[in-house]
């Protein structure tokens, strides 16, 4: 049968309940999705399972309607992720959100259809989930445009946060560079405190196509790896550049994993490593590391002395 999400995860009826006031929701403020985004489609085809006479005829639709497993998981999560995104996005512009909320509605009903030269939706969605992710830490954050993406205010300093997600490695200094861009160019960046970069390189390690499998201490290890490799070139990258804008760069990877027990789940899966600048004077490289303690709590940051 469909499989599930754990921890604390929601039941199809439970997500599809959520799922329509979602849609009420983004209605309500403006979002002009249609009728045929993949929310919508998604709502339906759970319907049509949950409403099955019998096991048998819930079964037989399941296969019907999600042939491909991995699309049926990652309507799952990305409705679970677009719960925590309407619970803690916070007070924003009106137009602004509703504009966001129409764009990651008509987007690609499954991450594995995504193309590189198409990934707005879910670029937005990544700024809608760091937005989220700020306010639940009590780190008020709002959607800006068109650069930065986002604004957060940590006790009297404004940050500027630029958001960006890679599909490959080769990527990540392409987007790394991009960024930096934007956030030294721009008037309402430069007028920032603080600039930071978010970085998702999900894509880089995950084709979308399936889920990382195995035991859990080894997928958390072997990711903890992967990041940290990339720890150095992203130094190497700032240095190169004398980035003196930026404050931090987070590198963010969130996905499921299957962790290949007897009941068949889908585990979420969040990593983040936090990179101070060692190009920065010691005392900004200190603030950049307090507020990515705060952001990253249980997570990593990495300091690096100016003279390495």
């Amino acid at each position: 049968m469909s499989p599930s999400l754990q921890p604390n995860a929601l039941g199809l009826a439970d997500l599809i309940k959520e799922g329509r006031e979602f849609l009420a929701w983004a209605t309500t403020v403006g979002a002009k999705a249609g009728s045929n985004n993949w929310l919508e489609k998604s709502i339906v085809k759970m319907e049509k399972i949950l409403g099955a006479p019998s096991e048998a005829e819930a079964q037989r639709l399941f296969d019907q309607l999600y042939a491909d497993p991995v699309v049926s998981q990652n309507n799952l999560s990305d409705m679970q992720h677009l719960r925590f995104i309407r619970n803690n996005v916070g007070v924003q512009d009106v137009k602004l959100l509703s504009r966001k909320l129409t764009e990651i509605l008509r987007g690609p009903d499954s991450v594995r259809e995504e193309q590189s030269k198409k990934t707005r939706p879910r670029d937005v969605r990544f700024e809608l989930s760091i937005c989220a992710r700020h306010n639940s830490l009590g780190i008020p954050t709002v959607l800006a445009d068109p650069n930065p993406d986002l604004f957060s205010t940590w006790g009297k300093q404004k940050i500027a946060i630029e958001a960006k997600r890679v599909f490959s490695g080769e990527r990540i200094e392409e987007r790394l560079t991009e960024a930096h861009r934007q956030l030294r160019d721009r008037p309402a960046s430069t007028n920032a405190d603080m600039r930071v970069i978010y970085c998702d390189i999900t894509r880089s390690f995950t084709s979308g196509t399936s889920h990382i499998q195995g035991r859990r201490d080894a997928v958390f290890r072997d990711l903890d790896r992967l990041l940290v490799d990339e720890r150095a070139n992203v130094h190497e990258l700032l240095a190169k550049r004398r980035a003196v804008e930026i404050d931090a760069v987070i590198l963010w990877y969130q996905d499921y994993f299957e962790p290949g027990e007897e009941i068949y789940a889908i585990v979420g899966l969040t990593q983040a490593l936090g990179i101070v600048n060692p190009v920065q004077p010691v005392g900004r490289r200190r603030n950049a590391e307090r507020l990515l303690m705060e952001l990253s709590p249980g997570g990593h940051v990495t300091v690096v002395n100016k003279s390495a």
